[in-house]
């Protein structure tokens, strides 16, 4: 059960109205996007991003954030267990997966955290809200790609 203040049950609130907009386009995002309209499936987009980053980056008092410690628990639990492919096997998780979480609790925190990092009028606003995120993608290893 989730408190009815719960960053969760707001950011659900939020993505619901959002996708439920009647107009392609929202400036709901102006503190990111400025203040023209700017399409609903671009907000998507970019929301998908940065939940991935989330999951990826973040560490756990990040996440206390936007969840209480048995959801940061699970959400823990799910960035651990390894990844099922579309052939079926397990494979080792790969952080920054574009893979969508089949875990409620990871998936809830991540878009909560990402509807709080775009959300908002004012850009200094965002830039303070986002501030972790970059911090954590500076600790992150470099990326390397195998062929």
């Amino acid at each position: 059960m989730l408190a009815a203040d719960s960053p969760l049950l707001l950011a659900q609130q939020r993505l619901t109205e959002l996708i439920e907009n009647e107009s392609d386009t929202t400036t709901g995002f102006a503190g990111v996007y400025g203040s023209a309209p700017v399409t609903v499936a671009q907000v998507l987009a970019d929301l998908r991003t940065f939940a991935s980053r989330v999951l990826a980056l973040a560490h756990d008092d990040d996440l206390a954030r936007w969840g209480a410690s048995e959801l940061v628990h699970r959400c823990n639990s799910y960035r651990q267990a390894p990844l099922t492919t579309y052939r079926g096997r397990r494979e080792a998780h790969t952080k920054g997966s574009w893979v969508a979480p089949t875990d409620a609790a990871a998936t809830g925190i991540a878009l909560a955290a990402a509807l709080d990092g775009l959300s908002g009028t004012d850009p200094q606003a965002v830039v303070d809200r986002i501030a972790w995120l970059t911090d954590r993608l500076d600790e992150a290893p470099p990326l390397t790609w195998t062929a």
